[in-house]
């Protein structure tokens, strides 16, 4: 007979990881690995991007990448991340800019021309380009100026239920306050803003987006060990049901000891 106390357990520990896994949904990932499908979507959703004239780059931040010319290449992504669609979404990447002498240099967005989601290079009064992002209502720039020789990793936390973006840029962390409301693309484009005929020069590696706000921890863990270090619900599933099943083993053995013991 199982202890009720260890069922008890098992049960609550299941029912925690499947609410939060089945919640942290990695719903899309471009390794940019396979030079010859470099829109393939590793999520296993199948949101293949479409390349228009992103080529292959060998030394990314881990395996390939995508590079982009500044003046006309892009992907356009088949994955509604606006706030109707997405209330709490995460997005980022690693990049490796190799020129930030224009205005703006969109990487990810949606944007339709109302200031909706986007990750961006953008200058503060004509003076050196920070990292930055739309806020809906305009742009927020950020102290993190960009690298021309070393890969960033830049994402953004997105929680439209209180207003809140977080920007990531590696270790720091940019707390604003958003405001969007206004429709966005149904798609997004990594490389450019069309609407705007605005285009990022440099390398990309490792696009992702979650439909969810994942936590700082959460975040901390993709900068340093990747896409997987957060589990996909299925694989969070075997190991807690594995864990909880050796747990009710070894409890039917020591009783079946205790039964047999003089």
């Amino acid at each position: 007979m199982i202890h009720p106390l260890l069922r008890l357990l098992c049960q609550f520990a299941c029912i925690m990881v499947l609410s939060r896994q089945a919640a942290a949904g990695l719903m899309l990932h471009y390794s940019f690995d396979d030079p010859s499908n470099l829109g393939a979507d590793n999520s296993g959703h199948g949101h293949n991007a479409v390349n228009s004239g992103a080529t292959f780059f060998a030394s990314g931040n881990r395996g390939g990448a995508a590079s982009f010319n500044g003046t006309s290449s892009f992907l356009t992504a088949p994955l509604d991340v606006g706030i109707t669609a997405m209330p709490k979404m995460t997005w980022g990447a690693w990049l490796k800019p190799t020129s930030v002498t224009t205005v703006r240099y969109p990487f990810l967005s949606n944007d339709d021309g109302g200031f909706d989601r986007q990750l961006t290079i953008a200058q503060r009064n004509g003076t050196e380009p920070f990292w930055a992002a739309h806020v809906g209502t305009g742009i927020y720039i950020s102290t993190a100026a960009p690298s021309l020789s070393d890969w960033t990793f830049v994402a953004a936390v997105y929680d439209n239920s209180v207003n809140s973006m977080n920007l990531y840029v590696n270790e720091s962390l940019f707390a604003v306050t958003t405001g969007f409301q206004s429709p966005s693309q149904s798609d997004f484009n990594i490389g450019t803003n069309t609407d705007f005929n605005r285009f990022y020069a440099g390398y990309l590696d490792d696009v992702f987006v979650f439909d969810t706000a994942l936590t700082s921890n959460e975040i901390a863990s993709i900068r340093m060990n990747g896409i997987t270090a957060i589990p996909e619900p299925s694989s969070a599933t075997s190991c807690v049901v594995g864990l909880c099943g050796i747990a009710i083993v070894r409890s039917k053995r020591k009783l079946a000891r205790r039964t047999t013991d003089p």
